[in-house]
């Protein structure tokens, strides 16, 4: 499916209804603390058509698909307003039959904040409910061996063990270990010991003595593997195949598949050398990564995972001969895994900034977005539903979004809900509230700072499409 369309889909399917909850949060909270909503709209004026009033509030239909508003009774679709400015809204809401017009203003303090911040509460509630139906359909599940041998070298610990290239660990002192970077964390914890590895070699199964005599930092390497080549790509122009392990990149070497994906993204439109391995031997190999590739190749068209290696041991490892399955979790379970994957990701949003700073982050990889950018990773996700027929891709980026959305709107801003929220706490504190005129021209300040950092932020997303941080 074409790339646009792709994009323009998932913003459809994904970004306009977490707006609209947001505001639908909004919505009930001001209905509950007795706020007076004078419209709640499904997109953005111009207005397409009233659709009905029911108590006092006028539900339309507008012409620009970015969500919906709610508009209560003291605000205009950007900012408070001072009584004069709204008196014309006091007029309307008497003559739909509001008995006592209530507006944000008039709302004690506490039931500001409950207003505004239900748009970010239900934000959250959506991803957990969204997070919760995704552990009911079927998380996956790693079942069977997913360790294999790719190599042992020579009077090795691991050849004096019996280890054979092709071999596949299934346990680790009777403990399922699901990947090559969990054997490895696994063997330096147990360092100065030995373990017992559970192999299987064809259809025999058996039991080996590793002695982990020594596994240090600087022994234990992760190789980038090649596990796949697109046709007609510079990668298979050159001769790369599934297997490859790419070492170095004009003498850089690569240690993680980050430090590829910088390398190639950093080279594009320039000839580089890449040193390969193949069955044991070296060997270098030219070609050009392309400036525009096509969607989900990346500029040499590979994928790659990662392969553990370590010359103490004598091993190199690969995660491979992984079965996939899908197992619905009950909705205990469920009802937990939303609550952890909810605080696990919350907490990946927040800690970014940090990990970019120290370094642990590439900024490409977690930069600003825009509405743009958002479009183009749910294009992909989506894209991903419909190649494995499996709604998760989808559904996990649509939480996820909610979640980023919600965090966002409760920053101290102005003209975002946290922003808001804290001239009700400076309230609070000062024992009177801000002239909404005063505190309305901050806002208006706050969205037009904002609306300039998101225009930069969707120029930036045209020009540099985050889907293209891909090796």
């Amino acid at each position: 499916m074409n790339d646009f369309l792709l994009s323009l889909a998932s913003f459809v399917i994904m970004l306009v209804p977490t707006i609209l909850l947001h505001e639908i949060g909004h919505f009930i909270a001001g209905k509950l603390v007795g706020i007076t909503i004078l419209e709640f709209g499904i997109g953005f004026p111009p207005r397409i058509t009233r659709l009905f009033q029911h108590r006092g509030t006028e539900y339309t239909l507008n012409w620009l698909p970015l969500g919906g508003f709610v508009r209560p009774l003291g605000e205009d679709f950007v900012r408070p307003v001072g009584d004069a400015q709204a008196s014309g809204d006091w007029a309307e809401a008497r003559r739909r039959g509001v008995e006592n017009p209530k507006s944000v203003f008039m709302a004690k303090p506490w039931e500001r904040i409950v207003f505004l911040a239900a748009g970010a509460g239900m934000n959250f509630v959506t991803a957990m409910v969204v997070f919760m139906i995704m552990a009911l359909i079927g998380l996956p599940v790693v079942r069977g061996a997913t360790v294999a041998i790719r190599s042992v070298a020579q009077n090795s610990p691991a050849a004096a063990a019996g280890l054979q290239a092709g071999d596949v660990i299934v346990r680790v002192d009777g403990d399922y270990i699901d990947s090559s970077a969990a054997l490895t964390e696994y063997l330096a914890f147990r360092e100065g010991t030995q373990v017992t590895l559970t192999v299987e070699r064809g259809t025999e199964t058996f039991e080996a003595t590793l002695p982990v005599d020594s596994v240090t930092p600087a022994g234990s390497v992760e190789n980038v593997v090649i596990l796949a080549v697109v046709k007609d790509s510079p990668a298979d122009l050159a001769g790369l195949q599934p297997g490859d392990i790419v070492l170095e990149g004009n003498g850089q070497k690569f240690t993680s598949l980050t430090s590829l994906q910088q390398f190639t993204n950093a080279h594009k439109g320039q000839e580089i050398a890449l040193l390969i391995e193949r069955n044991g031997e070296q060997f270098t190999v030219r070609l050009t990564p392309r400036v525009d590739p096509p969607a989900n190749q990346g500029p040499i068209g590979i994928s790659i995972g990662a392969q553990q290696s370590n010359a103490a041991l004598g091993f190199t490892l690969a995660d491979y001969d992984a079965i996939i399955d899908f197992e619905p979790a009950s909705l205990g379970d469920a009802i937990n895994y939303s609550l952890a994957r909810t605080g696990d990701t919350v907490r990946m949003i927040v800690e970014a900034p940090i990990e970019i700073i120290r370094g642990n982050l590439d900024p490409n990889q977690a930069r600003p977005i825009s509405i743009v950018g958002i479009s183009q990773i749910g294009g992909q996700r989506l894209e991903e539903s419909f190649e494995y027929q499996n709604v998760l891709p989808i559904l996990d980026f649509a939480a996820v979004i909610s979640l980023a959305l919600g965090l966002t709107n409760l920053l101290p801003i102005p003209s975002l809900d946290g922003g808001r929220i804290l001239f009700v706490v400076i309230e609070l504190l000062r024992g009177k509230p801000i002239p909404p005129e005063r505190e309305g021209m901050v806002h208006m300040i706050g969205l037009l700072l904002l609306l300039g950092a998101m225009g930069i932020f969707i120029v930036n997303d045209i020009v540099n499409p985050v889907i293209q941080h891909l090796p």
